[in-house]
């Protein structure tokens, strides 16, 4: 009897608030040795590999602050590969993706701060560069 009761309590229960379906955790995963592989060699697989990227993200539904942190993780990766690039029509690929990432943050101070640094490593000045680790990463919208 003790059974049936809490048979039919947890029946009433879930139809009354609905069944919780649990939450699975969106995973976004980027090759970064492909990346760099491409973003030292060629510009425009670099830049394909970039915009690849970006839709994978967009795909996942990201709430805000879920989408700027992976847009500042994904910019953040590409400013690394500034160091390892010397050739000015790579680094003005690599500019390029900086400027489409930047586009898909919802944070305004984010996408200035990565516009910012675009143009700092078109220029070839990325050696150089102080960057606001808490902006890029944590915006809040």
């Amino acid at each position: 009897m003790t059974k049936r009761f809490i048979i039919l309590l947890a029946l009433m229960i879930s139809t009354t608030f609905g069944i919780v379906k649990p939450v699975q955790a969106q995973v976004f995963m980027i090759d970064t040795v492909a990346l760099e592989a491409a973003c030292v060699s060629d510009a425009d697989l670099c830049e394909k590999l970039i915009a690849d990227a970006l839709r994978q993200l967009k795909a996942l539904g990201l709430d805000p602050a879920a989408l700027n942190q992976q847009v500042g993780a994904l910019a953040a990766k590409l400013i690394t590969l500034t160091a390892l690039v010397t050739d000015p029509i790579l680094l003005s690929s690599v500019s390029a993706g900086l400027v489409t990432v930047a586009a898909e943050s919802t944070d305004e101070a984010q996408e200035l701060l990565i516009i910012s640094i675009a143009a700092t490593v078109a220029e070839g000045d990325a050696g150089d560069l102080v960057i606001d680790l808490t902006t890029l990463y944590a915006s809040p919208s």
